[in-house]
């Protein structure tokens, strides 16, 4: 597994620097017919392609601030890749708040750009992707795999903002994220859940 890093340095999350120790993670998914990642992460370095609609995470964003640690997606020549956009112990903006907290103060979070929910090829190397990520976040964190969540979950347990995902999706192949917190958990048991990292520096 490799993970690309590409902080988004010009986001308002990014230089707010607020820290966290990691103590859980929060698995989103994007909820818009998009797979690329460089619809939240630019500019190109090469790899990602141009976001020719300026619309990416890395500004100040019109609509509400928002910024997560990494991006599972496809890149220009559609493979499916890791871009981490925040250091790991930085407090984020993704799950919003409940009436009980918010799991942006103790959860690295990411999100997985979802298709049109029908490509069960893309569905399953994606997800794959986000366990291997999870055993690694886990591994280096000391984070047990009961403490992986979805958006909803969080929504539920009072500690994020009222979304579905990634159950909308999961559901559509027969999963759910008990399945997707044994699967972390068996890969924990394996001989070795350690990426390398390959640093992109941002294009300027």
């Amino acid at each position: 597994m490799e993970i690309t890093q590409f902080f988004l340095t010009e986001n308002p999350c990014y230089k707010a620097g607020r820290t966290i120790k990691p103590s859980g993670i929060v698995v989103h998914s994007t909820g818009a017919n998009n797979a690329y990642i460089k619809r939240y992460v630019n500019p190109d370095d090469g790899v990602l392609g141009v976001n020719k609609y300026n619309n990416h995470w890395n500004r100040a964003l019109k609509s509400g601030n928002k910024c997560v640690h990494a991006f599972i997606g496809k890149v220009a020549d559609g493979s499916v890749r890791i871009y981490q956009t925040l250091p790991w112990d930085m407090r984020c903006w993704g799950v919003g708040s409940g009436k009980k907290g918010s799991h942006n103060n103790t959860h690295i979070q990411f999100e997985i750009c979802e298709d049109g929910l029908t490509d069960e090829a893309y569905y399953k190397e994606a997800f794959d992707l986000a366990k291997r990520l999870c055993a690694y976040l886990c591994k280096k964190y000391g984070i047990d795999p009961e403490r992986i969540v979805g958006h909803y979950e969080s929504a539920a347990a009072g500690m994020g903002s009222n979304h579905g995902d990634p159950r909308h999706w999961q559901k559509k192949f027969g999963d759910s994220m008990d399945d997707f917190r044994n699967d972390v958990r068996s890969m924990l048991g394996g001989t070795d859940s350690t990426p390398d990292v390959a640093v992109a520096a941002p294009v300027t």
